[in-house]
């Protein structure tokens, strides 16, 4: 008893694959499944430049070497990097985010996706 909605057409996304219930992913359910990988070198050197767009950084930041100290980042982490390297530019009392910021940014976000990735993993 159902009527067909030719014109509903429904997005979704995820960066957690491994979580999701197989019967979502049986065939007929989802048609397309479009993956988006994380950003190489060159992207994620743009995602910084957007994200710091309207910050105050030093004049001297490699944001080269940034993107490779994040290789494998999504754009989701690299926002949150820019975000860490504020906030510890803020509790120094400083008006501009250094390049150690962002390196120390880095590890703030590594050690959070390994705790999340532990955390996961213990509930599977």
């Amino acid at each position: 008893g159902f009527n067909p909605l030719d014109d509903v057409k429904v997005i979704a996304t995820t960066n957690r694959v491994d979580v999701l219930d197989e019967a979502i992913l049986r065939p007929g359910r989802l048609e397309r499944h479009i993956e988006v990988n994380t950003p190489n070198q060159e992207g994620r050197i743009e995602v910084l430049n957007i994200h710091t767009k309207s910050m105050k950084t030093d004049k001297k930041i490699d944001f080269e070497n940034i993107a490779k100290l994040a290789e494998g980042f999504s754009g989701a982490e690299l926002k949150a990097l820019t975000t860490e390297a504020g906030y510890i530019a803020i509790k120094e009392k400083r008006k501009s985010i250094t390049q150690k910021d962002f390196e120390k940014a880095v590890e703030i976000v590594k050690e959070k996706e390994q705790e999340y990735e532990m955390l996961t993993h213990s509930y599977n």
